[in-house]
């Protein structure tokens, strides 16, 4: 359980070119009926993954990108 009711703490890996990371971040859940939807986002580094952000020129990249979870799983009789 998380900080509040419907807020739990979610664990996974995510793989991007051969390596791998694993998170854990806080997702809301709700049920509807036969319904049930997570939601969660999770702030990441592409340099954990051995990736430097590209320069071109004079723009830079920032490394950092967010990842947002939208999961929705329906009971089937």
């Amino acid at each position: 359980a998380g900080a509040a009711p419907d807020v739990y703490l979610m664990q996974g890996s995510i793989t991007i070119k051969g390596s791998k990371q694993d998170y854990d971040a806080e997702v809301t859940v709700g049920v509807s009926g036969n319904r049930i939807t997570f939601d969660g986002s999770q702030k990441m580094d592409i340099r954990k993954f051995g990736i430097q952000p590209p320069r071109i020129l004079t723009i830079q990249i920032y490394p950092d990108f967010d990842v947002t979870m939208h999961l929705v799983a329906q009971l089937i009789p």
